[in-house]
């Protein structure tokens, strides 16, 4: 509880430098040790638990316990600050007026005139900010969100910042209407302004955020700036990375290059000094050095954007023109002067190094991919929340599954429209003869090894179309029943999203068996499903431990003298080798337990 100060106290407390222009508004609790207080001016109404301030003027504040403040250069203003809190040499903290922190900040993402706005919040997630952003046709839904989040930015909104317990805050300047949660380190950031920081974050030396939200264990670092951004869960941005209008979600890591009207979906990694990512949507993504995107096309402005699905990477020196679409898994190498959608071609190589080439599935057999899809769930550093559903299945993916599918047919049409043929052309891309083969070879067999893995005995089946909502995987017809839903809180439309997805394991079955209808003109018996899928593993298994074994040859190891196979021991290569082999005895297992 809370009391007035004696006059003792009064008197000690001027004893000792310290000054209010009403100390009848100073209150203190029986455990407060002002001995610990000095060189501290009060105004307004400040509430002081145990804590050791110095050289600060605190204005309308409330100081937890076990609190060290010292060497506030201006003033700390309008703040609630939590227990066990260090705050030291800092030019300013302070709240003006009515504050949400960056909730309802607007973010022009994928599209920078404003087409696909979203406002920022707290608790939004990538599936809720896909919903939001991509389906502007959707009037009555967008009116539900907006609404939404509306009352959630009021529930939020506050003439008080808070500083959570076990923050530490020490040289930084000017830290103006920001919040952090719990756990949070601040140490040298140049400006922090109209922000929220979430729990377990840390930012660094140089930093400067302006109408941005950071949620739990993120770290910004090393002279990062971002403007009206949203950062998700234990994401990494730092060393120089620049950013604006752009929405960046779990486990994302973004360095030294440049963003802009990004919707970086759950795993969108960029290292390099020269990248830029604009106007992209991306997800399990990764930037070469020197890619980048023009999303203007010098008639209307920067109106056109990018999608690339999950998977995808972008080689050195790559370029996209805007709009296009790249599909799962591929790789893209050279510049690209045309606007294409390779949606479906998944797992293939788009090459334009002045002949413009795909190279069709032949990531299927790629150690690469395996590798990706080997790290990513371990890479998973949240520990705090796990607002983003992410979906980290790959060969039984039903997403994944109905791009490989579109693929297949695809290639197979190329073919039979002249079977002779020794160069196909799809959109003004070369598709040698050899590849198309190989590229419907490759569709079928990761086709088969889908449809054992889901398949049941009986013999139902049902056509479903599938979407990749920013790392969750859903049918077109549970995205249907999320736009057409009722809800009043934000709260409410996140348990609609979980409980769209209890159907998720029986849709997957369903499809596969319509997969199997489709391919096979019947619904196949047990045992050739098995005898397929098994089948298809091997095949899978063989292709990419060959390729594997490219990585030990006599010519990666040029640039060694004697001591290329204990660096390659080191680097745990064979490892990915080793967790790829028992990835496929688990898949074997499954199938071969099918009744």
């Amino acid at each position: 509880m809370y009391r007035n100060l004696t006059e003792k106290e009064i008197l000690d407390l001027e004893l000792h430098n310290c000054l209010s222009n009403d100390w009848s508004k100073v209150f203190v609790t029986n455990d407060t040790n002002l001995t610990n207080v000095s060189n501290v001016e009060f105004c307004g109404v400040v509430r002081l638990g145990t804590a050791n301030l110095h050289n600060v003027k605190l204005s309308e504040c409330e100081i937890g316990n076990n609190v060290t403040i010292r060497n506030v250069f201006d003033v700390i203003h309008n703040y609630q600050i939590g227990n066990n809190v260090t705050i030291q040499s800092v030019s300013t903290i302070s709240t003006i007026g009515e504050c949400s922190f960056a909730n309802g900040v607007s973010i022009n993402a994928l599209n920078e005139f404003e087409g696909r706005s979203i406002r920022i919040f707290d608790k939004l997630n990538s599936q809720l900010a896909y919903l939001a952003s991509m389906f502007r046709d959707r009037s009555d839904f967008l009116a539900r969100i907006d609404s939404a989040i509306n009352s959630y930015i009021t529930s939020v909104t506050s003439t008080h910042g808070v500083i959570g317990d076990n923050c530490v805050i020490k040289n930084c300047n000017s830290l103006t209407n920001f919040k952090c949660d719990s756990d949070c380190e601040l140490i040298g950031v140049q400006c922090l302004e109209n922000s929220s920081i979430g729990k377990n974050s840390k930012l660094g030396f140089g930093v400067i955020i302006r109408d941005s939200i950071i949620t739990n264990d993120s770290t910004i670092s090393d002279g990062a700036f971002l403007q009206r951004c949203f950062v998700g869960e234990h994401c990494e941005i730092g060393e120089g990375f620049t950013a604006n209008d752009s929405l960046m979600f779990a486990n994302s890591v973004l360095m030294r290059g440049e963003a802009a009207a990004l919707f970086a979906g759950p795993y969108t990694v960029s290292h390099h000094k020269s990248t830029l990512l604009i106007a992209l949507q991306t997800s399990f993504f990764n930037a070469g050095s020197g890619s980048n995107q023009s999303n203007h096309r010098y008639r209307l402005g920067a109106i056109h954007q990018g999608v690339t699905e999950r998977g995808v990477k972008l080689g050195s020196s790559s370029y996209l023109l805007l709009p296009g679409k790249v599909g799962s898994y591929s790789t893209v190498l050279g510049q690209h002067h045309k606007s294409v959608d390779f949606s479906s071609l998944p797992f293939s190589y788009l090459i334009d190094n002045g002949e413009p080439l795909i190279i069709p599935g032949i990531n299927l057999i790629n150690i690469g991919t395996i590798r990706d899809v080997d790290k990513w769930a371990s890479r998973d550093g949240r520990t705090t929340s796990k607002y983003d559903y992410i979906d980290f299945s790959f060969e039984d993916n039903p997403f994944i599954a109905s791009e490989i599918y579109s693929g297949y047919q695809t290639l197979t049409n190329l073919y039979n429209s002249d079977p002779s043929n020794e160069q196909y052309e799809y959109f003004g891309y070369k598709i040698n003869r050899k590849s198309l083969l190989r590229g419907i070879e490759l569709y079928r067999k990761a086709l088969d090894r889908y449809i054992g893995l889901c398949c049941e005995s009986d013999d139902e089946w049902r056509k479903i179309e599938w979407t990749d909502l920013s790392g969750a995987i859903i049918s077109i017809d549970d995205l249907e029943r999320i736009l057409s839903s009722k809800f009043d809180s934000v709260e409410e439309l996140t348990q609609i999203l979980i409980q769209v997805r209890e159907d998720y394991p029986t849709q997957k079955r369903l499809f596969a068996r319509y997969l199997d209808y489709m391919l096979n003109g019947t619904c196949s018996d047990s045992e050739s499903l098995k005898e397929r899928s098994l089948s298809a593993i091997d095949f899978f298994e063989d292709k990419i431990l060959s390729d594997s074994l490219k990585e030990f040859s006599s010519e990666v190891s040029i640039s060694y003298i004697n001591d290329f196979k204990q660096v390659r021991e080191v680097q745990n290569i064979l490892g990915v080798v080793d967790r790829f082999k028992n990835r496929n005895n688990t898949l074997r297992s499954i199938i071969r337990n099918r009744e």
